[in-house]
């Protein structure tokens, strides 16, 4: 990777008031570059949720990651997790920014953290339009399960992919 690449885990580093709003902000950029991605106040909400929300045992059920070049937001992903099983959301590189290995970094940061986090299964869904997408995840090792008809608000369907760790 790159020199000036940095990985933040939330909770974590941006767990501050001033941290979140920087990530929040560059976020709200980023978000429409994506037919998939879910909308500004839905991220919000989760970021927010994220810094509070502990389940009755005290362990965190909800992670972001945000991928920085140079101390500027590029990458981010998001991903809630239930005992040993995890839900990405959703992955967003920066359309200025694809193509360099970002999405590769995070998601293998990502898998990294999960397992750390007693996480043995991961299940995303992706558009099956997103040749992209689904390469980066083939490439990891994700297996389709099944297709959501007209799942995405543009009418693209979804791959239902899941991959052990």
């Amino acid at each position: 990777m790159t020199c000036g690449v940095e990985i933040h885990f939330l909770p974590g580093v941006a767990g501050s008031e001033a941290g979140l709003e920087c990530i929040l902000k560059r976020l709200r950029l980023l978000l429409p570059q994506s037919a998939y991605a879910p909308t500004a106040e839905s991220v919000e909400k989760f970021l927010i949720d994220c810094q509070s929300s502990l389940s009755l045992d005290g362990e965190q059920k909800l992670f972001a990651l945000a991928l920085t070049t140079e101390g500027i937001l590029c990458g981010f992903a998001q991903f809630r997790f239930y005992g040993s099983d995890a839900d990405l959301d959703f992955i967003l590189i920066d359309e200025n920014q694809r193509g360099k290995g970002y999405g590769k970094f995070i998601l293998d940061a990502s898998l990294a953290q999960l397992r750390q986090k007693g996480v043995h299964r991961i299940v995303l869904e992706v558009s099956t339009q997103n040749t992209a997408a689904l390469a980066l995840y083939q490439s990891f090792g994700f297996n389709s399960l099944s297709v959501r008809k007209r799942y995405y608000r543009n009418g693209e369907d979804a791959a239902i992919m899941e991959k052990s760790i």
